[in-house]
């Protein structure tokens, strides 16, 4: 995930979150497109499998860690989430 940082940061961005809980929702829909890329894909599913996992556990905790990243290059923080 960390080679596709930019462009999925860039996905998060160019939807223009209001909020920190938008800036989450963006990184999981930025993160759900990672199962069409015919490249990534069988790494995720090693990843998942390695795991014990599915592909789709594997790209919600990846968009947590997107979400994680993205929060402070957009000027929110994890606390906005909670205090909505």
């Amino acid at each position: 995930m960390d080679q596709k940082l930019p462009e999925l940061l860039e996905a998060i961005k160019s939807k223009q979150p209001q909020n920190a809980y938008q800036v989450q929702e963006f990184a999981r829909e930025a993160m759900s497109q990672l199962k069409n890329d015919q490249v990534l894909l069988p790494q995720l599913q090693q990843g998942a499998f390695s795991t014990g996992a599915d592909v789709d556990a594997v790209l919600l905790v990846g968009s947590i860690y997107l979400r994680d990243l993205a929060l402070p290059k957009l000027n929110f923080k994890l606390e906005d989430i909670t205090d909505q």
